[in-house]
């Protein structure tokens, strides 16, 4: 890999190039550049003000910059506690919004699996903007998927190294690789009056999240990659004006129309790209969605976007102590991760769903990812709920997908295509589910188009 100020491309020929021509895009169209971070806990900041997270520390240093470049620039931090990246991937238009130019992968401690980390580079492939993918860790899986390496620009930027540089400790424990880190930091200004660090009572202070120190070294080291690649970009403006061949006097918007080349790569053919990972299915490897989720932050509809009528099912946490925790973080700490779900049973009646395709000529499916106790796997959860789409029960034809579990959650995901039923291509799919026990259905994702509702069902 090409280290290129502190970032690494495994495309050694292409390095920033890719990246480069996107920022001087958006410079000369007066465009957008959205860079999006997707993590776990400490990337959302837990521990810490959300300020201190490090993707709002990249955001307030290259902020100025990127507004002299007249680049709309946006970072946004869809980090959540106790969760890998896959389902969310699947919703990545939704979730990450559909103007992303870079997406970052940071789920270090909770997922591992090459499957996952595949999903998420073939998600971004078939983004409608195409987004190139970082990751905030070289997992090793990553070598070996060559097909990729061009196509996403993907690359890595690790702080380790350079965390290690600015500490004499030994121990490896995310709080420890900056010397005398602490949490919270002085962002918070009722804790700057005196200068002093104090306390503060934001919840996760755990060792394995990140002092304020070490979010700030990240956030830094971010900014400085993305950075040089803008000085770049900035270099190349200029030759485009000053270029060979242009007219006196033309300004940046003539040159613009008569010789400007570099748009949004085109989305590549995925079937000419084979998963690496055998069990990265069609159906779920190769395949875009559409969704309504429950989970924030998103950028996309809520689940409750889609109810297809008047139902008493209720937008809600799913127990006393997750609402606890979390409202405790967003009142003192301005967390923006909450996992909340629709919540109903037998009593409450039916919650249906209405999916509406912007294609309704074309075959799809419809799908749900379930955060299910591991009691309710291996078809259980059947037993105590009735699917129906388009008035069929579809319980017991479910194709499974993936099942992914942290110590925050145990998801399966499911999905039906309704080909055998009568209106198998028509696409405005009233779905419903009731249950014998009472379930919890958060996450629920509609996906027309490629049509798949995806409800995520938490059994009690």
């Amino acid at each position: 890999m090409e280290k290129i100020s502190e970032v690494s491309f495994f495309d050694k020929e292409q390095g920033n190039d890719a990246i480069v021509k996107r920022l001087l895009r958006a410079m000369v169209l007066n465009d957008s550049f959205v860079y999006v971070v997707g993590g776990m806990s400490d990337t959302a900041g837990h521990g810490n003000m959300f300020a201190d997270s490090y993707p709002q520390v990249m955001a307030d240093i290259m902020a100025p910059a990127m507004a002299k470049a007249k680049i709309k620039f946006e970072v946004r931090n869809l980090a959540m506690g106790g969760v890998p990246s896959y389902p969310g991937s699947m919703c990545m238009k939704d979730a990450f919004g559909p103007d992303a130019d870079v997406v970052m992968w940071d789920f270090r401690m909770v997922e591992h699996a090459s499957l996952n980390g595949e999903i998420y580079i073939r998600q971004a492939l078939m983004h409608p903007r195409r987004p190139f993918v970082a990751f905030k860790r070289p997992n090793g899986y990553l070598n070996s998927m060559k097909n990729y390496f061009t196509p996403a620009s993907l690359h890595v930027v690790d702080e380790r190294d350079l965390a290690k540089l600015a500490s004499s400790n030994s121990n490896t424990t995310a709080r420890d690789l900056v010397e005398n880190d602490n949490f919270c930091g002085f962002s918070d200004p009722v804790r700057k009056k005196d200068g002093t660090w104090q306390e503060c009572e934001c919840p996760g202070q755990v060792r394995w999240h990140a002092g304020y120190k070490l979010q700030r070294l990240r956030g830094v080291q971010m900014a400085l990659v993305y950075l040089n690649m803008l000085d770049l970009a900035v270099d190349k403006y200029v030759e485009m004006i000053n270029g060979p061949g242009d007219e006196p006097g033309e300004s940046p918007s003539d040159i613009m129309q008569r010789r400007w080349e570099i748009g949004h790569n085109k989305q590549i053919d995925l079937a000419e790209h084979a998963p690496y990972s055998k069990d990265c299915r069609g159906i779920f490897c190769s395949r875009a969605y559409s969704c309504a989720m429950s989970w924030e932050p998103r950028m996309g509809p809520g689940l409750t976007d889609i109810f297809d009528s008047e139902t008493k099912w209720k937008l809600d946490y799913p127990d006393a102590r997750s609402k606890s925790a979390s409202e405790d973080g967003h009142s003192k700490c301005s967390y923006k991760d909450a996992k909340k779900t629709v919540i109903g049973g037998v009593s409450d009646g039916w919650v249906f769903f209405k999916f509406v395709a912007e294609d309704d000529s074309k075959k799809g499916s419809v799908a749900f990812c379930a955060d299910f106790p591991g009691e309710d796997l291996g078809g259980k959860w059947e037993d105590k709920t009735l699917v129906l789409l388009n008035g069929e029960e579809i319980q017991g034809e479910l194709e499974r997908w993936v099942e992914v579990k942290t110590l925050g959650m145990h998801s399966a995901c499911y999905s039906h295509s309704g080909e055998d039923g009568p209106d198998a291509t028509h696409i405005n799919h009233p779905c419903r589910c009731s249950s014998t026990s009472p379930p919890q259905c958060d996450n629920n994702k509609a996906l027309p188009g490629t049509q798949e509702c995806s409800k995520r069902a938490r059994m009690s």
